[in-house]
């Protein structure tokens, strides 16, 4: 079966990207980690308690400590496309290079680890919900023929071992200013001004502390054009 053009155009933009590092490890930079979203496996290999230490791990990444690293490609298959995190990159730089001897195409190591991760302004989870989480299709996957339907958005903003935070400075340098309504596959709840992306979260909020679902006929008509400057000319609340 020949390449489609979606997967032509991801193996040009894998090969730019991919740099060769010491001892011709390939390397990708933690911004390109970051905007890929769920369209690579990130894969962490550090110990267990590190993923829950200081530095944490990568909200959605997947364990498979360095032992048992050779399952990867029995599981995932040697086309897909995987990204290996350490603490500095060393340790996966050298898993990268042995998963690359065992035939995977796509396969390299996060330049700097964890530690170029959160020096970019990423956010970490500390949450122990990764070490539920095995190789196996994400919450959120990339095949445009899978709907995004809302509980699949609840799903995925409802984990908060899922859930990226950036701060604004690097949600500019990776240009991830998109939507949630799948136009885009690396969408992002929110907005530049961050008013869609705060308006979700403290509704989810509201229904966590209530154990209340808020009907969408009482939030739509406040989404309307023209609602906060018709309120503004009228001097009342619409609570």
């Amino acid at each position: 079966m020949s390449p489609s053009r979606n997967e032509r155009l991801f193996e040009l933009k894998w090969k730019d990207r991919a740099r060769e590092g010491g001892s011709g490890v390939p390397e990708l930079a933690p911004e390109w980690v970051a905007e890929q979203c769920r369209s690579v496996w990130v894969i962490d290999v550090r110990e267990r308690d590190e993923l829950v230490g200081p530095l944490g791990h990568i909200p959605g990444s997947t364990w498979v400590p360095l032992e048992r690293v050779a399952e990867v490609p029995a599981k995932l298959g040697r086309e897909v496309p995987v990204v290996l995190v350490s603490r500095s990159g060393r340790k996966a730089g050298r898993a990268a290079l042995y998963l690359q001897a065992l035939g995977m195409k796509y396969v390299a190591a996060m330049a700097g680890g964890m530690l170029a991760w959160k020096a970019a302004g990423f956010s970490t989870s500390r949450h122990e919900r990764i070490f539920e989480r095995g190789l196996e299709p994400h919450p959120l996957g990339e095949d445009p023929a899978i709907p995004l339907t809302p509980q699949r958005i609840e799903q995925h903003v409802g984990d908060p071992s899922q859930v990226r935070w950036v701060r604004l400075a690097a949600l500019l340098v990776s240009g991830k200013r998109s939507c949630v309504d799948g136009r885009d596959p690396q969408g992002v709840v929110g907005t530049p001004g961050g008013d869609a992306g705060e308006m979700v979260l403290a509704l989810s909020a509201i229904e966590a502390v209530t154990g209340q679902r808020i009907a969408d006929a009482a939030i739509l008509p406040r989404l309307r054009p023209g609602r906060s400057a018709a309120g503004a000319r009228g001097g009342g609340s619409h609570g």
